[in-house]
């Protein structure tokens, strides 16, 4: 079992003390009172419910609301006093997503090049 993955059963401390934040699929589950209050099932949320790893202060990769890709995200902005986040590439393997992390988003914080080591080859198993 990857040591960086956490089942839906986490704690809001939990989530707040980590460098990612796995959540619900859009659309499939509704927030519950486990939910950190900051939760989103918008992509763009700053508080987005599937973040994997939060790379520095303007890149993060993302779980897709569907359940099929990886997403590297950049902050764009502000929304509602909330930082807004585009994403920039869908990615399916780890090999490509480490790739256009080091390219797109420079020097990154080295607990969340351990959370990306840890993925798995493909997004979801084997392809």
């Amino acid at each position: 079992m990857n040591p960086f993955h956490r089942s839906p059963d986490h704690s809001p401390e939990e989530a707040a003390a980590s460098p990612f934040n796995p959540g619900f699929a859009q659309g499939c589950a509704k927030p519950s009172a486990k939910d950190p209050p900051s939760s989103s099932r918008r992509e763009e949320a700053d508080g987005y419910y599937k973040i994997v790893a939060v790379l520095n202060e303007r890149w993060r990769v993302i779980e897709c609301g569907g359940d099929l890709q990886w997403i590297l995200q950049r902050r764009v902005g502000r929304r509602n006093g909330r930082a807004r986040w585009r994403s920039d590439k869908y990615l399916r393997t780890k090999k490509a997503l480490i790739r256009f992390v080091h390219v797109q988003a420079g020097e990154i914080d080295p607990v969340a090049q351990e959370v990306l080591e840890n993925l798995p080859d493909w997004f979801g198993g084997e392809p």
